[in-house]
């Protein structure tokens, strides 16, 4: 206890404040600790929250690198870049296609002279103001609006009856329309003209005015341009546009109009683009490593590292770490189109070398050669990384219609014959197709619906199981990798084929338990990163609660601290200030006693 006294005429007293600080110090320990391991929590939570990010980096470079379209790069050519220029997307068909520019989407443009002056006062008609129609839309200086000649609710600026050309331009460019206008001074200093031009072209854009009494058009050659719609064949089919970027006259191909050139054919070639499987395969890399480095980092220990990372003690909070390895590991998959069957490639073969580390390094002469050897197209047939389990699809979806009298209709290996007396509804070919079982025999003769007499169905299901009706629809859907089995389908025979074409026809490798299907899991809102990020955040909600039930707890011990040190230090006062006056009086005596 921190006591201080002095002379017998001085007071005692002890330093409370370091008494009580020094005693909340063995307190708050326990406080201490829970503010440091909230600290680490919120710690792992931000970790958990750099992880994700880098998942989901690493799942955006794989969804390129098995995006089959990623390596369907085009390039377009054209023959003369003076009347047209062509842009081409990946997945563009490959071909020559012959282009004639009869005309170019042009847009309107005018101009009304004769003014002396930039501010020269103009006379606008007194009625109904100075009007100017852009494409279907009419504005008045009065303020009104009409569109296809109906008055809207909205409103124009209202221009005064008399204002100066300049004030007409301006409000012109104020209308937030599809039109501009400038004032251009031409041969002198009085001598000016208002330009008026639209922003689009097409004859749906068309721009005109009226309303400005006393001046006239400009008729001078090229003052003036009429709008008008591009006028273009392809390959002998004729097109019309009102602008002259086309994207939906060829495939895959931006089309752009520089110029017309009537009956001279130019020509358009689409063509493979560049090799770019190196970019889509370092990109994957890239952002592979990084996630690697990252857990490397992160679950370090004192054992083999200066400083040990933040899941050093939890590393099995990183454990799916192990499995996008192994997915990884476990090469790619595709469908090659002219076997219909599934193929596995293993990294190393295209250039990825896994390291003892865990992480890939690219090697570009393996790559080479894998390049040389149809790299490009094999990633072009949709491969997917991380197989564990694999299967294959093909489906289609056919169309029925009815079928009349004595017709017949073959498909799947099934026959189905209308009777003599009478037809089959759509529904009921659609129904008879319904519920079949690959391999499955039907006998002859077995009816379709009612007696056999309307109708039989007979034969060996072929490769194609379905399911029930839908209306007059049905889904035909095999389990082997067999693209040419769509094929087969759709080439239907019988007396009536062309009655249940294909809608839809697909084949492909179902993706089960791939790197994607996992990462994506992983990274979404139900997933593991995010159930141990809210795992986490709770236990950091507890131990608040528990902080601030500590706090209260340890703010009334400090308070009961200092009362306690505060009486004794008012007790001490009193007894200094007794022996105080003791003292005195004792002295005082003995000075009496020796006088005497």
């Amino acid at each position: 206890m921190a006591v201080s006294s002095t002379s017998s005429s001085s007071t005692a007293s002890i330093d409370v404040a370091s008494i009580v600080t020094q005693l909340m110090t063995v307190e708050n320990k326990p406080l201490d600790a829970i503010k440091a391991k909230i600290t680490q929590q919120q710690l792992i939570i931000s970790e958990l929250g750099v992880v994700k990010s880098k998942l989901s980096t690493l799942n955006t470079a794989l969804t390129t690198f098995q995006n089959p379209l990623s390596y369907n790069a085009r390039q377009a050519t054209a023959s003369n870049t003076s009347v047209a220029t062509a842009s081409a997307s990946n997945g563009a068909a490959i071909g020559t296609y012959n282009v004639v520019v009869n005309q170019v989407a042009t847009a309107t443009r005018y101009a009304i002279s004769d003014f002396t002056s930039s501010s020269e006062l103009v006379n606008l008609d007194p009625a109904n103001g100075f009007i100017i129609t852009v494409g279907n839309t009419e504005y008045s200086t009065k303020g009104v609006i009409k569109v296809n000649g109906v008055v809207s609710a909205n409103t124009a600026p209202i221009l005064q009856a008399n204002p100066t050309v300049s004030d007409l331009k301006l409000w012109i460019n104020s209308l937030g329309a599809d039109v501009s206008s400038s004032l251009v001074q031409t041969t002198s200093t009085a001598n000016w003209s208002l330009m008026i031009q639209g922003k689009k072209t097409g004859t749906a854009n068309g721009v005109s005015s009226i309303g400005l009494l006393g001046h006239a058009l400009d008729t001078s050659p090229g003052a003036s341009a009429v709008e008008q719609n591009a006028s273009f064949t392809v390959n002998g089919i004729g097109f019309t546009r009102s602008s002259n970027t086309i994207a939906d006259a060829i495939d895959g191909v931006n089309l752009n109009l520089v110029s017309s050139a009537p009956g001279v054919t130019q020509t358009i070639r689409v063509s493979a683009g560049a090799e770019n499987s190196e970019k889509m395969i370092t990109d994957m890399v890239t952002a592979y490593n990084d996630l690697m480095a990252y857990y490397t980092t992160q679950t370090a220990t004192i054992a083999n590292s200066k400083t040990p990372g933040t899941f050093a003690n939890q590393p099995t909070m990183l454990g799916f770490i192990a499995q996008i390895k192994s997915k990884m590991a476990n090469g790619i998959r595709y469908l090659d189109s002219a076997t219909g069957q599934p193929q596995q490639l293993s990294l190393s073969a295209i250039g990825m070398d896994l390291q003892l580390d865990g992480t890939i390094k690219f090697n570009s002469i393996t790559h080479a050669q894998a390049v040389a050897q149809g790299l490009q197209a094999k990633l072009a047939q949709g491969g997917r990384i991380g197989y564990v389990d694999a299967g294959v699809t093909t489906s289609s979806v056919v169309t029925f219609q009815a079928l009349l009298a004595n017709e017949t209709f073959t498909l799947n290996g099934l026959t189905i014959a209308a009777g003599a007396g009478g037809g089959l509804t759509a529904t009921e070919v659609a129904t008879a197709f319904a519920n079949r079982t690959a391999g499955a025999v039907i006998a002859a003769g077995t009816p379709v619906v009612g007696a056999a007499a309307n109708g039989t169905i007979s034969g060996t299901v072929g490769a194609f199981t379905t399911g029930a009706s839908g209306g007059t629809t049905q889904t035909f859907t095999s389990t082997t990798a067999n693209t040419t089995g769509v094929t087969n389908l759709a080439a239907a025979g019988g007396t009536n084929a062309a009655k249940a074409p294909i809608t839809t026809a697909t084949a492909g490798v179902t993706a089960t338990n791939d790197l994607s299907t996992f990462l994506k899991s992983e990274i979404s809102f139900s997933g593991d990163i995010n159930s141990q990020i809210n795992a986490q955040k709770a236990t950091v909600q507890d131990m608040q609660k528990r902080q601030a039930q500590l706090q209260t707890r340890l703010d009334l011990i400090q308070r009961n601290y200092f009362s306690q040190y505060s009486n004794l230090n008012s007790l001490l006062f009193q007894l200094s200030s007794t022996s105080n006056s003791l003292s005195s009086a004792l002295t005082a005596l003995t000075n009496m006693s020796a006088s005497e």
